[in-house]
């Protein structure tokens, strides 16, 4: 599918979301000066992770620099293909922020 992909579209940077969450492994992908600006509210979070908060009386920066909160993987594409990148996946995804 990457393959495929970036085939098609430039991808400026790829990260898979593992422990540490978007915080730790998002900037990874990106050139020293560089930052992610992430809207936590731009994707529908899945209900388990609320009844992890709730169980375990864990702050919201505690999960997320521990958890992916239902984002498995980033791609940083240019703002003029992302439309076209979101169609080419054919699977459910979101623009979740800004590389600034």
């Amino acid at each position: 599918m990457i393959q495929y992909l970036s085939d098609q579209v430039p991808i400026l940077g790829m990260a898979h979301i593992t422990g540490g969450g978007i915080p730790e492994n998002l900037p990874r992908c990106l050139p020293e000066g560089l930052s992610a600006n992430v809207d936590y509210n731009s994707w529908e979070r899945p209900e388990l992770f609320d009844k992890i908060q709730k169980a375990g009386d864990i702050t919201e920066e505690e999960m997320r620099n521990v958890f992916n909160l239902g984002i498995g993987f980033c791609l940083i594409v240019p703002p003029d293909v992302v439309e076209l990148t979101q169609t080419l996946i054919s699977m459910k995804s979101w623009v979740i922020g800004v590389v600034e």
